[in-house]
């Protein structure tokens, strides 16, 4: 599947971030986000479109998404995971909300825990918290 999304074969619905835009398989989208699920099974202009736009999601993090989706193993760094996990969080990515968020629990650092507790604390990771 993933194949066929990099060469945009069979997708039916472009994401728009930034200045930037993805075409995915709605099939892969909504079984794992529950916000795209809503979307495209609701009477929003979302479905009958089959176009999303992401306000406020920057495009580098969102790739990674669609390549975390799709099954890959996305190339992150640690400063981008806050961002990630913001992404997966507004998304219902279940998934991947748990992924960042032991990404985050792995990189704390003497210099990075009070950060880490801001993220903890504005994003309800309870892994974080501990």
């Amino acid at each position: 599947m993933h194949a066929m999304q990099r060469e945009g074969e069979l997708c039916d619905l472009t994401l728009v971030v930034e200045d930037s835009s993805f075409s995915v398989h709605s099939v892969v989208f909504a079984s794992q986000s529950h916000f795209v699920r809503t979307c495209l099974a609701s009477s929003f202009a979302e479905a009958a479109s089959s176009t999303i736009t992401f306000p406020d999601v920057w495009a580098a993090e969102f790739a990674a998404v669609v390549e975390f989706l799709y099954g890959a193993t996305p190339l992150v760094r640690v400063r981008q995971l806050p961002e990630l996990l913001e992404i997966a969080r507004r998304l219902g990515i279940g998934r991947l909300t748990a992924v960042v968020e032991n990404e985050l629990f792995r990189s704390i650092r003497t210099e990075t825990c009070v950060e880490l507790l801001h993220i903890a604390d504005d994003h309800g990771c309870a892994l974080l918290r501990k």
